[in-house]
């Protein structure tokens, strides 16, 4: 009866879709076991709270994951086998035995539906895979972006508490902090040091001002969202920032109503593109009143430096640190060749003012911590991606199996009346490669459309980058060509 043939196809399909989703959940309890200690080893220590929540939750296979596939299992299987079962409990029995083997052409448009979910698996994988091809382009241009400075051996040093004994004046605090930038300084395996409220890689805290150029009236005269940051002497030396002009002078970081300044080459060309920076002034918002602004002198142009995201060359300008008000919460060592500890006598220097040192980590491994946003998304969408390839290949074979399987007898009977080999197998793989084309079209249109979405997570590419999308289609068209030329 019709009903007993539909509940036949619908419980193979529910025996197929419940042994995938068996192999799932192992592969997953295998994933997971691989994965879990990994993710966890490169979690920064800015992550902490994220790496307790993470162990606390004890992601993993249980009762709930293993109910929820077992639904998705079942949906899959009515979904993609109560259609066809339908259709085939209708058919004609007289008019299929007359129609075996008949015209491929004339048998595939009868089945619209399953050219359709052909069309939309290639589409949907050319979409994922030129998101992952960007965002992948994107990762490769960070990595081998320079950083304006030079991170290697250089150490943060974080001021925990400061409680200067009282009383003690202005000038006794700033007398305190140039001795101890000399004896640090003078320590051995010191080859730099300097203080600041933060630095690069630590998006300074985000900190930022309006400034603009007081001689002129053009409309690029003014510049908002510029980094601020209080930095001492040395500074620049010991990141390794490139420097054009001079350093702050010991008098100036001492005085907190010194009124000078270096700027980055951003800020230079901005205001000055054909003319020396140097010597100009520059005025720059109050911090309390955004109407109220205060002129600096430029007295240094340093290098661009990227901030705490990577390939971000923005806006800095640099202003003495006030000393004398004990207004800074880092201190930046870099250590000589060779020496791969700081000297411990800092942390006894330190605590002779009341101060709790902690030595956290090297800039170098902020560095390499910059990438982790956009490994994580090229990661993600690379095996979204790899996903949609391998059921789009496996949709596509599927169908020009099922097909050639159905053309046996009209293939013996084109190859007994003179058909090529060559031209049997150019017919079978011209039907499935019309439905890859199709499919790669339509993901076209929509990948342009969707990468325009991610762009602000995009560095150094465009959305519609044309080598990604030719690389993406060439790898479609390839995996097309090897699902339709087996079967054939």
């Amino acid at each position: 009866s019709r009903g007993r043939i539909i509940r036949q196809l619908l419980t193979e399909n529910l025996l197929l879709c419940f042994l995938g989703a068996a192999a799932g959940l192992v592969l997953a309890l295998w994933t997971l076991q691989m994965l879990r200690p990994l993710v966890l080893s490169f979690m920064p220590a800015e992550f902490a709270p994220v790496t307790e929540l993470f162990e606390a939750l004890k992601l993993g296979v249980d009762g709930r994951v293993i109910g929820c596939t077992a639904a998705l299992a079942t949906i899959a299987a009515l979904a993609a086998g109560l259609a066809p079962a339908l259709h085939a409990s209708r058919a004609n029995l007289i008019s299929t035995l007359k129609d075996e083997g008949s015209a491929f052409g004339r048998r595939l448009r009868h089945s619209r539906l399953r050219s359709f979910l052909v069309v939309s698996q290639v589409a949907i994988c050319l979409v994922l895979l030129s998101c992952c091809g960007v965002l992948v382009r994107t990762l490769w241009r960070v990595h081998d972006q320079a950083l304006g400075f030079a991170p290697e051996r250089v150490l943060d040093v974080r001021f925990n508490e400061v409680s200067w004994p009282t009383p003690r004046t202005a000038a006794a605090k700033g007398e305190w902090v140039r001795e101890f930038v000399a004896r640090v300084r003078a320590l051995p395996g010191v080859a730099g040091m300097a203080l600041s409220q933060n630095g690069p890689m630590q998006d300074w805290g985000g900190m930022q001002r309006t400034i603009k150029d007081p001689a002129a009236r053009a409309a690029n005269a003014s510049l908002t969202e510029v980094t601020y940051g209080r930095v001492s002497t040395g500074f620049f030396e010991t990141f390794g920032i490139g420097l054009r002009g001079r350093d702050f002078t010991p008098q100036e970081i001492a005085d907190p109503h010194a009124r000078v300044a270096v700027i980055s080459e951003f800020i230079a060309r901005q205001f000055w593109p054909d003319a020396e920076a140097i010597g100009r002034t520059i005025a720059v918002a109050d911090a309390m009143n955004s109407e109220t602004y205060v002129e600096y002198l430029v007295v240094g142009v340093a290098h661009d430096v990227s901030d705490r995201w990577a390939g971000w060359r923005g806006a800095f300008l640099y202003v003495p640190l006030a000393t004398a008000d004990g207004g800074f919460s880092w201190m930046f060592l870099r250590l000589a060749d060779g020496v791969v500890a700081p000297p411990p006598a800092i942390a006894g220097f330190a605590a002779e003012a009341g101060a709790k040192v902690e030595f956290t980590r090297r800039l170098a491994q902020r560095a390499q911590e910059r990438l982790l946003p956009f490994q994580a998304m090229a990661a993600l969408s690379g095996a979204l991606g790899g996903l949609a390839l391998l059921l789009a290949a496996a949709g596509l074979y599927g169908v020009m199996a099922f097909s050639v399987t159905q053309r046996t007898r009209e293939i013996g009977i084109r190859m007994a009346l003179g058909a090529s080999r060559v031209a049997v197998i150019g017919q079978i793989m011209g039907q499935g490669l019309r439905l890859t084309l199709a499919g790669a079209l339509a993901g076209l249109v929509a990948a342009l459309a969707l990468t325009r979405l991610i762009a602000a997570l995009l560095f150094g590419v465009r959305p519609t980058d044309a080598a990604t999308f030719a690389a993406v289609i060439a790898a479609v068209a390839l995996v097309a060509v090897l699902a339709c030329w087996l079967p054939a």
